[in-house]
Order: structure tokens, then sequence, then C-alpha cells
């Protein structure tokens, strides 16, 4: 029957979508892990002032979200000191990403 082998055939294929979402759903949580475990290695690198800002201006390691404002005020800093800190640290950052790049050629 037409019909039947129909609706087999979608059964099959709403099984074996969800399947492969169900292996590209670890492999996303897999690789995100690896990437959140390469990022706090190399926030680690980085001066201990520079590792607070990172964390908490882009919520690392279980870190608070905090703008360059509360952490100027929280720290005792201007907003500016916040923000040069912030770019130098991510220059670092880029830096070690390129090192660690070259080490694996």
């Amino acid at each position: 029957d037409v019909g039947y082998d129909m609706v087999r055939a979608r059964k099959q294929y709403l099984v074996m979508g969800n399947i492969e979402d169900l292996f590209t759903d670890d492999r996303d949580i897999l690789f995100n892990r690896i990437l959140r475990e390469e990022i706090n290695t190399a926030v680690g690198y980085l001066p201990q002032h520079q590792q607070y800002i990172i964390n908490h201006r882009f919520g690392l390691n279980d870190s608070e979200l905090k703008s360059q404002s509360e952490l100027a005020h929280e720290l005792g800093l201007t907003v500016s000191q916040v923000s040069y800190a912030e770019r130098a640290a991510l220059r670092r950052l880029r830096k070690f990403e390129k090192i660690k790049a070259l080490g694996k050629k």
C-alpha cells in the first residue's frame, strides 16, 4: 500500500533526523566545553586584574556579567582605565592564540 509506505518513510525520516540532531547537539556540547577550557586557559595567563576584568566583562568562569562602569566603581578605577585594561587583555589573548597556532604547525 502506497499510503502505508509513505507514512513509514516519513516516520523513518523523522527518527533519523532526530538521531542526527542528538549527535549534533553532543558535538556542539563537546566543542563548547573544549572552547571554554581553552578560553579559561588563555585567560589564566593574564595578570590578575586583567583576568578579573575579562571574566566579568564576558561572564566567564561563572563570573557575574558587569559593565565597564560597574567594574570601574568596584575597583576604584575610571571607566577609561577599565576600558584600557580590557583592550590590553584582549590584545594579549589574540597574541596567545597566534602563538598557540604557530605551535601546531
